[in-house]
């Protein structure tokens, strides 16, 4: 992933992905899940493709670049990521 990213102009330090789940979730429920186990302390960036992720809470989901499942991540993408990487940490 972090070749991917760096090949798109996209440099990261820090890279995390959801555990696999043993039992049936929603993948919007995966990621509250997460984030609610899971000690934020830096800003962050949700990349799915997921439409089911337009439903989550508003604090989540301004962290949200919702990709296309048919063309994935482009550098269109780009300014949206780097836009939520500035504006920091939302408060939940």
């Amino acid at each position: 992933w972090k070749t991917i990213f760096k090949n798109r102009g996209i440099n990261i330090n820090r890279l995390n992905s959801l555990p696999e789940y043993s039992f049936i979730i929603t993948r919007k429920e995966e990621i509250v899940k997460w984030v609610n186990m899971n000690s934020i302390n830096e800003p962050f960036v949700i990349l799915d493709d997921d439409k089911s992720l337009n439903d989550l809470p508003n604090y989540l989901k301004e962290n949200l670049v919702q990709t296309s499942a048919h063309i994935g991540l482009t550098e269109n993408h780009l300014p949206a990521i780097e836009a939520i990487l500035h504006m920091g940490l939302q408060p939940a």
